[in-house]
This record gives C-alpha cells, sequence and structure tokens, in this order.
C-alpha cells in the first residue's frame, strides 16, 4: 500500500473540510457560507486542475463547479502558452531586424528617396547642422524624430523591438492590456460559476423546505 505523503494528507484535509463546510452552509441555509464554500472548492479546481478532489465529488453542483474550475485553468494556461509563443515569434523577428549600421547604411543608399522600415518612413532632410532623416511614424504623424547618428537608429531599432511607438498614437490605435483582460475575464467565470451554483444550492434547500418544512438550526 502507497503512503501518503505530509502534502497528500493536507490536501485531502483541506477538501474534506471544504466539503463539511459546505454541508454545514446548506443545512443552516447560509447563502454567504455556501457562496464561500463553492469559492474554496473552485480554487482547488482551478489551482489543481488535473488532480481529482476527494470529498467534492458526491453532489452535481459540486461537480459543477469542479469543472468550471478546471475550464479556467485550462484557458488561462491556454492562453499562457500563447503568450509564450508570441514571445518567441517577436524573438524570432527581432532577431532578424538589421543592425543599427546596417539600416543607417540603407537609409543611405536610398539616396534622396525615402526609406519604409517596419512602418516607419524615413525621409532625407538637409538641416541647418546636419544631414539626416525625419520620422514619420506608422500613424502618419510627421517629424516625430530626426536621426543622424548610428546612435539614433539604435534608439529606433530599440523603440521597434519592444512595440513602444514614437509619437502620438490616436486613441482608437491603442490595443488592449492582455494582462488586464485576462485577470477580468478569469474573475467573471468565477463569480459566474459561484452565482449559478449558489442559486442551485438555495433552490434546492427550498424545494426541500416547503416539502418538509423549516429545517432545524
Amino acid at each position: 500500500m502507497m503512503e501518503l505523503t505530509d502534502a497528500q494528507i493536507d490536501f485531502d484535509k483541506r477538501c474534506l473540510s471544504t466539503r463539511v463546510a459546505f454541508g454545514l452552509a446548506c443545512i443552516a441555509q447560509d447563502e454567504c457560507a455556501i457562496s464561500e464554500a463553492l469559492e474554496n472548492v473552485f480554487h482547488l479546481a482551478f489551482k489543481h486542475p488535473g488532480v481529482e478532489l476527494p470529498f467534492l465529488s458526491d453532489q452535481p453542483l459540486l461537480t459543477s463547479v469542479i469543472v468550471d474550475g478546471v475550464r479556467s485553468a485550462q484557458d488561462e494556461a491556454k492562453r499562457e502558452r500563447e503568450k509564450q509563443d508570441q514571445a518567441l515569434q517577436h524573438a524570432a523577428w527581432a532577431a532578424e531586424l538589421p543592425s543599427a549600421a546596417q539600416l543607417l547604411a540603407a537609409a543611405r543608399a536610398a539616396g534622396n528617396n525615402h526609406y519604409p522600415f517596419e512602418g516607419y518612413t524615413l525621409w532625407p532632410e538637409n538641416r541647418s547642422k546636419a544631414f539626416g532623416w525625419s520620422l514619420t511614424n506608422a500613424y502618419g504623424v510627421d517629424n516625430v524624430a530626426f536621426l543622424t547618428t548610428e546612435r539614433d537608429f539604435q534608439g529606433l531599432l530599440e523603440r521597434i523591438k519592444s512595440g513602444n511607438e514614437i509619437g502620438p498614437v490616436p486613441p482608437y490605435c491603442v490595443e488592449p492590456d492582455d494582462d488586464y483582460e485576462d485577470e477580468y475575464r478569469a474573475v467573471d467565470a468565477f463569480w459566474e460559476s459561484i452565482t449559478r451554483g449558489t442559486e442551485s444550492v438555495m433552490a434546492a434547500i427550498m424545494n426541500v423546505v416547503e416539502e418538509c418544512g423549516p429545517v432545524s438550526k
């Protein structure tokens, strides 16, 4: 017989205490305590999506909340994998960009013609103190920078690699914060599950009360 580790014993105790708390909350018809117990079930499933939760599979409602928790964990894992894939793709793309010296040479080779690069446009200009290139950003805003040296081109490359636009960006072109969206998506899923679960429990309790009379406290 396999001996349980301390961590496994602690985990089983947490599941058992959660099940007991849920049962007592139902007996007391305490909606807040029911919500708290379901919240604990959801978090156990969310944190341990690939682990069977002992003592928590005997009620269809608890099983439903566990399924919701596992699904939310899987969704978050999927979003995390997508972020990692995007990071790898971004790194590969950044590695293919020319060096500052190469970009400067390419702009010079264009002569008096403009030179497009990663959404920006470099325009050759003779100014009072130096020859260089004025920069138009991807949104058509002119003169967001003036580049004359290799160091200037290095700064342009760093901004492009980081995704930080040079110059003003129209408000409707700003992408939403993915972390913010993910956080609120998870919160919405959690509360939808808990609300649905609490309503189901209270409806079941009220059916019992109507059939059998008030539950003793």
